[in-house]
């Protein structure tokens, strides 16, 4: 349990870290040397403090077998790398133990009417909020991990073909490009659950999710 925790810890403030580093950078822009100077020093402060969280994080993980063989089925995903594998396991631990539905659910991109159900077409809306608002828990969701869900959906779109041909036939369909890449993330959780559930990598012809959902 102390482990779990370290890792989760761990995982956490590295996103924190991640997150100061983009908003130094944005701030190089049209400033004046003396204050460039000082951002640069603290961009160079908090890269040594990822390299540190880097270092800590394979050693703790390295001491949880289990730990890596999950991260070893997730990141046989083109798009999902050791980051958003590791926030995975630490921030959606329900990840290959509930339904594809269910996880969609924790997550935040389920699909769900207006309360109304009087939309103009009737069509199911999702929402999702920009990565940038995405930080923080509301109401049991995952908002952060969304955030990183969000980019490697869009990763997975550029190199994976199974999510690139998904991404452009709802685009043909119709579907706005934010709906659509949501539709994506969704996909993508739902292909994850089944890999871990079933402990079994990626290939181009993944788990079918059906097969593994429970009620």
């Amino acid at each position: 349990m102390l482990k779990r925790r370290e890792l989760q810890a761990l995982v956490t403030r590295r996103q924190q870290v991640v997150a100061m580093v983009t908003m130094e950078k944005n701030h190089l822009h049209s400033c004046e040397t003396w204050v460039r100077l000082s951002i640069e020093a603290t961009i160079a402060q908090l890269e040594a403090q990822l390299v540190e969280l880097e270092s800590r994080l394979a050693q703790v993980s390295a001491q949880r077998p289990q730990w890596q063989e999950r991260l070893a089925i997730l990141t046989s995903v083109k798009g999902i790398g050791p980051v958003i594998s590791q926030a995975l396991l630490v921030q959606l631990p329900e990840l290959g133990q509930r339904t594809a539905k269910q996880i969609a659910a924790l997550v935040g991109v389920a699909p769900f009417n207006h309360d109304s159900g009087k939309t103009p077409d009737s069509a199911t809306q999702i929402a999702l909020r920009s990565p940038q608002r995405a930080f923080g828990s509301r109401q049991g969701v995952r908002l952060e991990l969304r955030s990183l869900l969000y980019m490697a959906a869009m990763c997975a779109v550029q190199h994976n073909s199974v999510f690139r041909d998904h991404y452009a036939q709802l685009l043909q369909r119709g579907k706005p490009r934010k709906v659509a890449l949501v539709a994506c993330i969704r996909k993508l959780l739902g292909i994850l659950n089944a890999m871990l559930r079933t402990n079994q990598p990626w290939c181009e012809q993944p788990v079918p999710l059906a097969a593994t959902a429970t009620n």
